[in-house]
């Protein structure tokens, strides 16, 4: 603790004083992650699967494997039970938790046959569940402390992740099988890429080529770029392969319904790939790094909504606008690349929900869009949820422990660095204040993340 406090305290060198190793940025960056990352991997498969959503999301994965089906999300829980043949599909949320509880089952060989006991035999089903959360949940606090690292100061980074990192709720939800770090982590990478674009001063994209023959090679495009392919391309093309595979024909073929929605999926995820050869020729005309962040932020905004549904490009956009309203830069509206970032957007987003209303119909719309957005938010209709957002501030006082005793001056602070005095002539980047941002994100993280844990 002693060291840590001198950490917090120390200030840069003057000139080209020696400086003691122990007070460099980078020993305790990696200290906290080899520290924190130990203290994570140790513990996550230490007991079983206890949350029973765990268990009932990880049939979801297990199910994908089995059945050799990445689109339909699908769980066996209820034969033979009060609702039938219904219980036997899960469509109250989107496919991306399951797509990488799948995928990391994959990786570590467990979930594959048809016996589900497996599941509960011992360290690798429980370790391969949890690992997509857990590394979501750390990816997010490492790249928030990455952001504020830039924008700020060193310091500021550091003691902002590790803070995120050692909230209660942020630990435990990290190392659970649930869906809520699969949105948490877009809002977190969207937030971050808005506040790169705008919070520093801009320059223009390294590009490599000749003449008029020049394409971006700057690492915000080729973080964009693989953003890109992972996000959009990988998924849609894992999509429209499956409505082609000859062992999808011959399980479900035979029924009507089912071939008629998969010679549908077939035809119309080539509207997608037209969308996906516009965006890429616009985006290699891209000039300012401030448009590959935005793009970047789109493409969040679309994972977030494969990840739990709407709140997560709801508390995008109101990250977005608190920032327009309190900095009154509504400029921004008619530089943010909107067009081509509502094709980002959708690109993310949409294919797999328009595959399943074209495979499942309207049923598919009704519990996915009204029953479980819609509904939900409006009406409450899980009676354990219920509760206006005062209720989530108190959850918040406890899943952010010790760190939210500093909340009230960490908003005090932020908001003065709004309204304080005339501008700074030097870069945008000492105006900006780490506290609001910090609080800010842990109060939207806490707010989502809440409502989940209890249901």
């Amino acid at each position: 603790m002693r060291h840590l406090l001198a950490f917090a305290q120390v200030q840069a060198p003057a000139g080209n004083s020696p400086e003691t190793w122990w007070r460099r940025p980078i020993v305790w960056a990696l200290a906290a992650t080899v520290v924190l990352g130990t203290i994570y991997f140790a513990s996550m498969a230490a007991t079983g699967l206890w949350d029973p959503w765990e268990t009932h999301y990880g049939e979801v994965a297990r199910q994908m494997l089995v059945r050799h089906d990445p689109l339909d999300t699908y769980w066996k829980g209820g034969n033979g039970g009060p609702d039938g043949n219904y219980e036997n599909t899960f469509w109250s949320k989107p496919a991306l938790p399951f797509w990488l509880m799948a995928l990391s089952m994959k990786l570590f060989g467990v979930g594959m046959t048809a016996d589900p006991a497996e599941m509960v035999s011992g360290f690798w089903p429980e370790l391969a569940l949890r690992l997509p959360s857990m590394l979501a949940g750390m990816g997010s606090a490492v790249f928030l402390g990455w952001v504020l690292w830039r924008l700020v100061s060193p310091r500021a980074g550091i003691l902002a992740a590790i803070a995120l990192a050692t909230m209660p709720q942020w630990a435990i939800v990290t190392r659970q099988a649930l869906t809520d770090m699969f949105f948490v982590g877009p809002v977190v990478l969207a937030a971050g890429a808005w506040a790169m674009a705008w919070l520093q001063p801009d320059r223009d994209l390294r590009r490599k080529g000749r003449g008029r023959w020049t394409v971006p090679w700057d690492r915000a495009f080729l973080a964009f770029l693989v953003l890109f392919i992972v996000s959009v391309v990988v998924p849609l093309a894992v999509i429209h392969a499956h409505s082609f595979d000859p062992y999808t024909w011959s399980r479900v073929g035979k029924v009507k319904r089912f071939a008629a929605g998969l010679r549908d999926i077939q035809t119309h995820m080539f509207i997608y790939w037209a969308l996906v050869l516009i965006v890429v020729v616009r985006s290699v005309t891209w000039k300012r790094r401030s448009q590959a962040w935005m793009g970047i932020m789109y493409l969040a905004g679309g994972l977030s909504l494969l990840g739990k549904g709407m709140i997560g490009p709801g508390l995008i956009g109101l990250v977005v606008l608190v920032h327009l309203i309190v900095a009154k830069r509504w400029r921004l509206l008619l530089v943010c690349g909107l067009p081509t970032g509502i094709l980002l957007f959708a690109l993310a987003g949409f294919p797999w929900h328009h595959a399943m209303l074209l495979y499942r119909g309207e049923k598919f719309f009704s519990e996915l869009i009204v029953v479980n957005n819609l509904q939900r938010f409006s009406t409450s209709e899980q009676k354990q949820a219920v509760g206006g957002f005062a209720y989530y501030l108190e959850t918040m006082g406890l899943g952010a422990l010790p760190w939210v005793a500093v909340m009230p001056l960490a908003l005090w602070a932020g908001a003065r660095s709004f309204v304080a005095g005339p501008r700074s002539k030097g870069p945008r980047k000492t105006r900006f204040n780490p506290t609001i941002r910090a609080a800010r994100c842990t109060s939207l993280r806490c707010y989502g993340r809440s409502r989940r844990c209890l249901r």
